[in-house]
């Protein structure tokens, strides 16, 4: 699926899919029609491990607009690393796995948009529109090209696309004005035909759509039926997976909104008698309140797992994060700390990690360990580039241009592949983009270290410019930091 502008994600498609479950699945019939709101699965992949790597690397598909390419080698990583014996040919499974997760998730964001009381209100009608990309035009979709019906038409429940595998269709909204003007159509009538799946059971599949695709992605979001039927399913897994899922369903991860809004309340709180975005007092005063809050809500403070000359320091930067983060980051391997005049974090094969900080920098110290954090809680570091993406994303769609840290921090000394995208951080360091290979797939790797320096490390007068200038990265902070947990 090429990136263009019609294509880059986008808040409603990224909701979509962060708020789903992932579901251990040994064939691609197990999650039925509009059950895929609420799950995620890869047919035959049964193990928590493995589908949960599938799933980081769909999500940075999704939300860091990656090509097929790109998720092709995330996939062979996976596949070597878990030893996953799949069916079917590289090439196709990819492809499917790729394009249909995306094709649906921004099906279903985009469905949120048309469906919306003000949109609604302006553009009544939908219209059905086939791709002139697709190579082997299915008739019935050409023939569908072109209807208009009012959005309430029971016709778009069924008929809402992508309507099968690799099906590019779209549908787009329009005025009763422009509706009048093409024609408004009568619901095509073509007839429903018998299915019978791979466990024996039969389903009535309307004529032009693949099995499975008869539903408008999105249209279910929460859907307690489809979590209800996930869950009884749990009973049939083994049974540490079975639990987890049937917390999952009944703890799907929240938006990135609830914690920007969870975050703005404890500030509110955490502010009171302090303007601490006036005043260095005031933000330092500020910190020593969020500290002991982080440690009242999350419990004492965990002794990180580390050695070499600056474990000390590391593990005094450990002290100011949430306990279950730091256990998360013991979890995922040794880690080991030392000195250097630039800090640098290498997350090395098998979870292990070497960081290097600059002598007596705390502030330091918290940013090279939450580039530790991101490789032990990815889905911690999803939150961040989502927010990255809305901010350098305009109006129509487009990403900024990729430009030098040098034109935006002159006397810095950036060097000519450091780059970034004009956005709104206090520092545009925090934006800095990072290269793989020839493609920009690593995305916005600072902005997460960053934040929890500024909020977390020893210079007052960052966090004052924080608090002051933008207060909504202030906000997912605080909220993360005192609600997120692994």
């Amino acid at each position: 699926m090429a990136t263009n502008a019609a294509t880059l994600p986008f808040r409603e498609q990224i909701d979509f899919f962060r708020q789903k479950v992932s579901v251990p699945t040994r064939a691609w019939t197990d999650v039925w029609r509009e059950a895929h709101d609420t799950a995620f699965m890869v047919a035959g992949a049964y193990k928590a491990d493995l589908l949960g790597d599938l799933r980081q690397a769909v999500d940075k598909a999704i939300t860091g607009g990656t090509t097929l390419r790109e998720f092709r080698a995330d996939f062979d990583q996976i596949v070597a690393r878990h030893g996953w014996q799949y069916k079917g040919s590289r090439g196709w499974r990819t492809r499917v796995i790729y394009e249909t997760n995306l094709r649906t998730s921004y099906s279903a964001g985009r469905y949120k948009q048309l469906t919306d009381s003000a949109m609604l209100a302006r553009r009544p009608y939908w219209i059905y529109e086939h791709s002139p990309a697709s190579v082997h035009p299915r008739p019935l979709h050409l023939a569908w090209s072109g209807t208009v019906l009012e959005a309430s038409d029971p016709w778009w429940s069924t008929h809402f696309t992508p309507n099968g595998w690799g099906c590019k269709c779209s549908v787009r909204a329009l005025s009763r004005r422009d509706a009048e003007a093409r024609g408004i159509s009568e619901a095509p009538a073509d007839g429903v035909r018998e299915w019978t799946a791979p466990d024996g059971s039969a389903h009535e599949v309307p004529n032009g759509i693949d099995p499975g695709f008869d539903y408008a992605p999105g249209s279910t979001t929460p859907s307690e039926h489809a979590r209800g039927v996930l869950a009884s399913g749990a009973d049939e897994l083994p049974e540490a997976l079975g639990s987890q899922l049937r917390e999952d369903l009944a703890h799907p991860p929240p938006p990135l909104g609830d914690y920007v809004a969870r975050g703005k309340a404890a500030m509110e709180g955490l502010s009171k008698g302090l303007e601490p975005a006036r005043s260095t007092a005031g933000a330092d005063a500020f910190s020593v309140r969020l500290r002991d809050e982080i440690e009242r809500r999350a419990g004492a403070p965990h002794r990180i797992e580390v050695d070499g000359a600056a474990a000390e320091l590391v593990g005094r930067a450990a002290r100011r994060y949430p306990a279950s983060w730091v256990v998360a980051s013991d979890t995922a391997g040794r880690l080991r700390a030392g000195y250097s005049e630039r800090g640098s974090c290498i997350n090395a094969e098998r979870g292990h990690a070497l960081l290097a900080v600059p002598p007596g920098n705390l502030g330091a110290a918290v940013h090279e360990l939450a580039h530790r954090f991101q490789f032990a809680m990815p889905e911690l570091q999803q939150y961040f580039e989502e927010l990255h993406i809305r901010r350098t994303t305009d109006a129509s769609g487009v990403r900024h241009d990729l430009a030098p840290l040098s034109d935006l921090a002159e006397g810095v000394g950036y060097g000519p592949r450091e780059v970034t995208r004009r956005d709104r951080y206090i520092d545009p360091y925090a934006g800095k983009e990072y290269m793989r290979g020839k493609s920009w797939e690593r995305g916005p790797r600072e902005v997460m270290p960053m934040t929890f320096q500024w909020l977390l490390g020893d210079r007052a007068g960052w966090l004052r410019r924080l608090l002051a200038e933008d207060p909504e990265l202030a906000a997912l902070g605080v909220g993360l930091l005192l609600h997120y947990r692994p």
